[in-house]
């Protein structure tokens, strides 16, 4: 496992205390000054802060590569925190990125460019396993391209492979589904419509905490005792308020303004009686007034009366003065009445216009989700409307197959393996698998389909292993190269697990091992911008594979050399071969890493603990020494040495081992 290739550290006192001393003086970490996330989730996308780009790119080329045959397990190891499921997504990143600038090269590239990649979750696939990787890769299938190719193919492939009856019975069961959902989302789109023309009720009577609630309750005596003088003496003053609010924001606009409070002048409870007075007023004074003006004709008919009234009439006449003073006060008294009445209104409308007020913001700051939820809802009614219409075709063309007996490509908008309810019922999903292989030669056909497999290691031990059994059994065919994160330890936690585990992955990646940057350099690559969600893939030149480049003299006659170390099997020399041909480019040193994978891949127990020891005691130019080791390693590297006419150093064995590392379970 991983902890059989990890090399023992040479402590080192002194550098180990300069590492912990804080470097005060020390240059400043980029990103730390200026603006940067204040914090980093532990998400599966980003930036590679932790240097697996070097191994993952090797892995993405094998996946995308023409010359990958047969079926292809590709396993990114390690525990729980390490990253595997970051660098499972990177590194379908990297395929996809592959597959594009292949497509844009055309015949010109090693690489495939028509490409699918399905992704699926363990954890969250019920049934049986054939099941939900067949209804995984039919999905996929059906996004892209943009011209809808794979989408064809992926129809006319399951529409053979399942019974025509089978395929009538979901295209009606997904028909029937299709309309309870839209009558269900027509039911949510009418309650979004009534919500929003019952939103002022809503905001008044319904939300607890709004500003015009707010404000009602924390001017509660102030507005009833306004309420109270102007005749709203029963029932609860605050929805009495809200109901005065309501009445004048349905009127709406200045007009509404003015209407409520020309209404307030005289509607209500002692506003009639001080326009009545003003009334009153107005007319005496205008009497006044008006005997004043005609004084002297009425003095005059008043003296004809009689001689009896002359000592009255003198009196009046001499006090006559008083009428313009009367007239004065009373023209006062009735404009007094009117700006009480104005005084009175205004006081009573004001908080009815403030609460106006609010009650506005209130409904304006919810109408625009209301507006966005309904058009939102209204475009996905009319979506489904239009699924419903295509469903029901095609449901009828599947009946129509059905009846004629035969069996044609009948498009399926989803997998017809997910609607399963017999989870050991898989032949049908088996038979989709085995005829994506038939068809792959198919000019509309994606040539590789990659399955992304994460989340193995939320099932327990045996039954992730029993998982990844059925998964690589179900995707032994030429197009699938699948790639799982899982913890090796948990897989292969016993003997018989690990040669399980070693048979079913042919590319393994132990993330641990593999990270090119100590946790101090992942910090500052975190603060320099890895962390803010920035994929940063490199530039893939798609013309040229590092794969493909050949063999360096003296290269196969040692891996050759190099077979008895590592085969106890035909099955380990193979390994060995195809792990080699994966690592050969991440170091320019053949021989020391042929011989690391070696020993790796099946050497004696005693070997991987004699490089080990040479190297942790040597020094990085000396030579390798190894003590301990089998006879066989021992002749192979007296052979090397004397081919390469020097001697294998230390510094290049340790570089080999952590090479090789990256590629253990």
């Amino acid at each position: 496992m991983s902890d059989s290739t990890q090399l023992p550290p040479a402590i080192d006192i002194q550098a180990a205390k300069a590492a912990l001393t804080p470097k005060l003086d020390g240059p400043e970490v980029p990103g730390s000054a200026g603006r940067y996330r204040p914090y980093i989730a532990d998400a599966p996308q980003g930036a590679d802060a932790f240097g697996l780009d070097g191994a993952l790119t090797g892995l993405a080329e094998l996946a995308a590569h023409t010359g990958t045959s047969g079926a292809l397990t590709i396993g990114v190891f390690g525990p729980a925190g390490s990253g595997k499921s970051f660098a499972l997504n990177r590194l379908v990143a990297m395929v996809e990125s592959l597959r594009d600038a292949a497509a844009k090269l055309g015949p010109k590239t090693p690489f495939i460019s028509r490409l699918a990649v399905a992704r699926i979750d363990a954890a969250k696939a019920q049934g049986n396993v054939a099941n939900a990787l067949a209804s995984a890769i039919f999905d996929a299938l059906r996004k892209p391209p943009a011209d809808g190719a794979f989408a064809k193919f992926a129809d006319e492939v399951a529409a053979g492979a399942i019974d025509p009856h089978a395929a009538a019975r979901v295209a009606s069961e997904r028909l029937i589904e299709l309309r309870r959902k839209l009558d269900a989302e027509r039911q949510q789109l009418h309650e979004l419509s009534g919500r929003k023309a019952r939103l002022a009720e809503t905001v008044l009577y319904q939300t607890s905490g709004s500003r015009i609630d707010s404000y009602a309750r924390s001017n509660r005596s102030r507005i009833e005792n306004r309420l109270r003088s102007f005749g709203f003496d029963s029932g609860d003053p605050v929805a009495t308020y809200k109901d005065l609010v309501r009445d004048v924001a349905e009127r709406g606009g200045l007009t509404g303004r003015i209407t409520t409070f020309l209404h307030a002048m005289w509607a209500f409870r002692g506003q009639t009686k001080l326009l009545v007075w003003a009334v009153i007023f107005f007319v005496l004074a205008w009497a006044l007034g008006h005997a004043e003006a005609s004084q002297p004709s009425w003095i005059a008919w008043l003296r004809g009366l009689g001689e009896g009234l002359q000592p009255t009439v003198n009196v009046i006449q001499n006090n006559a003065g008083w009428l313009g003073t009367l007239r004065s006060l009373c023209n006062w008294l009735a404009l007094a009445m009117v700006a009480l009445n104005v005084v009175r209104a205004f006081r009573f409308v004001s908080p009815i216009f403030r609460g106006v007020s609010h009650l506005q913001a209130d409904m304006d700051a919810r109408r625009q989700d209301l507006d966005h939820l309904v058009a939102n809802q209204a475009r996905l009614v009319d979506d489904l409307n239009t699924d419903v219409e295509t469903q029901a075709r095609r449901a009828e063309e599947a009946e129509r197959i059905v009846v004629a007996q035969g069996v044609r490509a009948a498009a399926m908008p989803v997998s017809p393996f997910a609607a399963k309810a017999n989870p050991a019922g898989d032949g049908d999903a088996r038979s989709f698998l085995r005829a994506l292989e038939t068809g792959s030669k198919n000019a509309h056909a994606p040539q590789r389909i990659v399955v992304a497999i994460d989340n193995v290691d939320a099932l327990d031990g045996p039954g992730a292993l029993s998982f990844l059994d059925e998964a690589t059994q179900a995707l032994a065919h030429s197009p699938f190269v699948a790639i799982v994160a899982a913890d090796s330890s948990t897989l292969g936690a016993s003997a018989e697990g690990r040669a399980r585990l070693s048979k079913l992955v042919q590319a393994p990646l132990n993330v641990a091992n593999a990270a090119q940057v100590n946790y101090g350099t992942f910090v500052r690559g975190l603060l320099n911008g890895a962390g803010r969600g920035d994929p940063g893939l490199p530039l893939f030149d798609a013309s040229v594979s590092s794969l493909d480049v050949p063999m360096r003299q003296g290269e196969a006659a040692l891996l050759e050399a190099l077979s008895d170390v590592a085969g106890r099997s035909p099955r380990h020399v193979l390994r060995f071969i195809n792990i080699y041909r994966l690592a050969r480019s991440r170091m320019d040193a053949f021989a020391p890493l042929a011989i690391a994978l070696a020993v790796q891949s099946g050497g004696e127990p005693g070997d991987m603990a004699a490089l080990k020891s040479a190297v942790v005691q040597g020094l990085e130019d000396d030579p390798l020494k190894l003590e301990g080791a089998s006879a066989q390693l021992s002749a192979v590297l007296k052979a090397t040495t004397k081919g390469l006419k020097k001697p294998i150093s230390v510094g290049d064995m340790k570089q080999a081992l952590s090479v090789a590392a990256a590629y253990s379970l």
